[in-house]
């Protein structure tokens, strides 16, 4: 199941921070600026974790047979 998996994804090979700022943006729907404020760190700075971990994430999956 996708979401076993994306889970699977935060807790062997994300960081703290990134699964915060993930669960952040698309769970709560927070906006970048907001979360910014929250984890007193750049806004520009969270939108480049977002990239990356969409990034990683997207290759774990297609590892483990999903396809984008």
């Amino acid at each position: 199941m996708l979401k076993n998996k994306i889970a699977d994804f935060f807790v062997f090979f994300g960081d703290k921070i990134n699964r915060k700022i993930f669960v952040m943006r698309y769970y709560y729907n927070l906006p970048t600026k907001n979360i910014a404020s929250v984890l007193n760190i750049n806004d520009t700075t969270v939108r480049t974790k977002l990239f990356r971990t969409r990034e990683e994430l997207k290759s774990f999956l297609i590892n483990k047979g999903y396809k984008m």
